[in-house]
């Protein structure tokens, strides 16, 4: 062991110490996130939105237009991190440990195989899921918690370049157009690289909320921070969603209420949600006629009543994950109101997996609360990325009240699993993140390492991964 004084030590970093992951591979990852949404959907599958699309009432898929495309990307991407965290596999496998929760909810998924209505469709569900889980394992293997939040603020960053081409250069596609085959009645609304104007002010909404969460500590640059949550809060006015507007205005409040332990802090935030919750709910017709919906928010309630007839035929089991037909649900669905999905999340997961499934999907999301927590404890950067990373997480909670948002190969699920990652900052040391170059893969100094005079620090570097203990 070495004896040395503070200033000696903070020399010996400066020039030996590992650096960290660089700001253009964040900027990389941001890039990756951004395509595991599912962008271009129009050109990757060959669809014209002026155009009828058939399907097999049998099945409810579509006929025509393959999504191979769409999983060959998110493949990619998933190689590309795995690849990343490959010399520490060892490492990497004794971690593996701390996504138990959102496995056990693969598994699950998984099993439904077995009885599934829909085989075809289950196996591609689970395509299109695993690799989000396995990107967001190794993003956080990779990096520290703020460099894991920061790329998804960058992911945004992509989505409001591309998007605006699309608008702008691409208006066929961006925007909805009267001549659209299934959505002439959404004409005008922007859809960015999207299909759909509710998907594309979802994803606007959740990128604003983690540019808005994103301290300093997370993001420097405060100009960066003004202008893209600027330019994400005209994207969702243009896009006409008012559950995006909800996202917006409720998932701060959510997740200070979850991670915030100061009881000033708590008693502060319930005097203003408690009155403003109770406006609101007194005021919520007249706000609805605001944008245009109604009580039955513009129908949602009429399609929510019949679905508890067909949950009582699996109430445990359900019809299969990614199920296109939940027994005869869909059919009657389409019979009705000639629409393909019950537009709420926790619905569709109960169809598809059942009680059983929703259980151990809310166990994933406590206990992604639960390391949040931990995570704002911590303080720093690390506290800033748990405002962040969880927030991505609650406005996806929110965001599936109204829409059926869980699909695997939808772009707001594909950011919210992704996002899952945080639960490898299960047990984050907090002197690690301030140690020059250490974060992500790189030699991680021993536990005996502290700032400050008289500090030890062993001479044998231990190879890990840095960002967890």
């Amino acid at each position: 062991m070495i004896v040395a004084d503070g200033a000696e030590l903070a020399g010996a970093l400066e020039t030996d110490a590992p650096r960290g992951p660089s700001e253009r591979e964040i900027w990389f990852w941001g890039l990756c996130i951004f395509l595991l949404t599912s962008p271009f959907v129009y050109q990757l599958t060959g669809i014209d939105p002026s155009r009828e699309i058939a399907r097999d009432m049998s099945t409810m898929r579509r006929t025509e237009g393959s999504g191979v495309l769409l999983y060959v990307l998110r493949v990619a991407v998933a190689l590309a991190a795995m690849l990343s965290v490959a010399p520490y596999w060892r490492t990497a496998v004794t971690r593996l440990s701390r996504m138990t929760p959102i496995l056990l909810f693969a598994g699950w998924a998984t099993l439904s195989l077995m009885w599934t209505d829909t085989f075809s469709s289950t196996l591609n569900g689970l395509f299109a899921l695993f690799p989000l889980i396995i990107t967001g394992f190794c993003l956080a293997l990779r990096l520290p918690p703020h460099l894991f939040a920061r790329s998804f603020v960058y992911a945004g960053a992509f989505m409001i370049g591309f998007s605006l081409i699309y608008i702008f250069a691409m208006p066929h596609f961006g925007v909805h157009q009267q001549s659209d085959a299934a959505q002439s009645v959404h004409a005008g609304a922007w859809r960015g690289v999207y299909p759909h104007k509710n998907i594309f002010g979802g994803m606007c909404a959740a990128y604003a909320v983690t540019t808005m969460l994103a301290g300093r500590k997370v993001l420097p640059s405060i100009v960066f921070r003004i202008v893209q949550f600027a330019l994400l809060m005209v994207m969702i006015v243009k896009s006409d969603s008012a559950t995006a507007l909800a996202i917006v205005a409720a998932t701060p409040f959510v997740v200070g209420a979850v991670l915030m332990t100061n009881a000033i802090q708590r008693t502060i935030l319930a005097l203003v949600i408690v009155p403003m919750f109770i406006v609101i709910y007194s005021q919520l017709e007249t706000i609805l006629g605001l944008f245009g919906r109604d009580m039955t928010f513009t129908g949602r309630t009429s399609i929510w009543e019949i679905a508890p007839d067909a949950i009582a035929k699996r109430p445990l089991t359900g019809f299969g994950y990614a199920s296109t037909t939940y027994g005869d649900f869909m059919v009657e669905l389409f019979r009705r109101f000639a629409l393909f999905d019950p537009h709420n999340g926790y619905l569709n997961i109960i169809l598809s997996t059942g009680f059983i499934g929703l259980l151990l999907f809310v166990a994933t999301f406590v206990t992604a609360a639960i390391v949040a927590r931990r995570m704002y404890l911590v303080g720093g950067a690390t506290r800033a990325a748990a405002f962040t990373s969880f927030g991505i997480i609650v406005a996806w909670l929110i965001a599936m009240f109204s829409e059926s948002q869980d699909k695997p190969l939808g772009a707001f699920a594909a950011l919210a699993y992704t996002s899952l990652g945080l639960l490898v900052y299960r047990n984050f040391a907090p002197a690690e993140e301030e140690v020059p170059g250490v974060g992500g893969i790189a030699e991680k100094p021993p536990k005996s390492y502290r700032l400050g005079k008289g500090a030890r620090i062993s001479t044998d570097p231990v190879p890990a991964i840095a960002s967890s203990r």
